[in-house]
């Protein structure tokens, strides 16, 4: 839910931005892929983080008494990895008015969910999370590719740029894990910021190292710069 209320406003930006480009196929389908990237390098990038550190984070936040939410943190936040790469494709729903393509979806992967959940309850709240994880995990790549069968978007550039964020995330989320193992015995808030500070590094050194990873990076950064400078652009009176 929390997920659910950082993304909902990327979608008042998207949805008139994508409106306005239906007849521009290219510049439409290059909005989709940054899209995909801003979410991924943000978002992805912080749930991978947090998810990594989900011991020091848990305790830091909720005390020593919640320690047994850590590992349902954690598939919960696969599950909002998922749900996050997903999002470009409601943007596509919404913004080709594909209303009842939407609907058919919507049941598809509701009916997906309840069923995965079912079944993880015979291996009690873990397998209630592994099924509710599992859903948009199967539910992801069915979409993109259900869509790409009744209107035109960037399939390969999509799958490409969620394979580069889901690798980041699981490298930067592995590495802010061992450290936060290696230092447990630190104090918890310390322990937090030697694993966010892990992460963060991960993904500095991917941009440093890889050129594919670099244009990822810059891409959001341009996306975050222009934002800003809309924002201080003033009024007219």
């Amino acid at each position: 839910m929390p997920l659910s209320q950082v993304r909902a406003p990327s979608t008042t930006v998207a949805l008139p931005v994508l409106s306005r480009l239906q007849d521009d196929p290219v510049r439409y389908a290059s909005f989709l892929r940054r899209g995909q990237i801003a979410l991924g390098y943000t978002l992805v990038a912080g749930v991978a983080i947090a998810a990594g550190a989900s011991v020091p984070l848990i305790d830091v936040f909720l005390g020593d008494r919640w320690a047994a939410v850590s590992p349902l943190f954690r598939i919960l936040a696969f599950a909002g990895i998922f749900q996050t790469l997903a999002y470009v494709g409601y943007w596509v729903y919404l913004s080709r008015a594909l209303t009842g393509a939407l609907l058919r979806y919507t049941i598809v992967t509701s009916l997906l969910k309840v069923g995965l959940i079912t079944l993880g309850s015979h291996w009690g709240i873990t397998g209630v999370a592994l099924g509710f994880a599992a859903g948009p995990a199967l539910a992801w790549p069915i979409s993109l590719w259900r869509l790409s069968r009744i209107t035109d978007i960037p399939l390969g550039g999509l799958y490409r740029g969620a394979g580069r964020v889901l690798a980041m995330a699981l490298l930067a989320g592995g590495a802010t894990w061992g450290v936060c193992v290696a230092a447990a015995a630190l104090p918890s808030l310390v322990t937090l910021l030697l694993g966010a500070l892990t992460g963060v590094a991960v993904y500095a050194l991917g941009a440093l190292a890889l050129r594919p990873i670099r244009a990822d990076v810059l891409s959001v950064v341009d996306i975050l710069r222009q934002a800003v400078a809309s924002r201080r652009k003033p009024t007219p009176a």
